[in-house]
């Protein structure tokens, strides 16, 4: 094999990690656009929620007591979703992230792999 051969080769094995690089960036932008996206309709809602019951809440008050600031509820509600779906985008808050995957799969190929390595002994009987 040539050396030009050889260098081929390697360009060819660094524009695919380039490629993987690339993937991999690109799903993250997605992700953060897809949370960005779900936090504006958060905030949209809920505000509008708040305003139909700020406007309302008298009459409401009067009506059920403990019901007055009904748009809490959904605010809480959800606001827990949007803060899970936001620290599922940074991955670096989460215990699992994706990271954390790569570097377990590594862990497990190299145990694996010293595993195969370590002769085995068979006992005769």
């Amino acid at each position: 094999m040539t050396s030009e051969s050889y260098l081929a080769r390697d360009a060819d094995v660094a524009d695919g990690a380039a490629d993987r690089r690339e993937r991999e960036i690109r799903r993250r932008v997605r992700r953060q656009a897809e949370f960005y996206r779900h936090l504006i309709v958060y905030v949209a809602v809920c505000g509008l929620l708040w305003a139909i019951n700020l406007t309302h809440y008298a009459r409401i008050e009067r009506a059920v007591p403990w019901f007055g600031y009904w748009a809490l509820y959904p605010t809480l509600g959800w606001g827990i979703g949007v803060m899970m779906h936001g620290l599922a985008t940074t991955e670096r808050l989460l215990p699992f992230s994706a990271g954390w995957e790569e570097r377990k799969v590594r862990e497990l190929l190299a145990r694996e792999a010293e595993d195969a390595s370590r002769p085995t002994s068979k006992s005769a009987s």
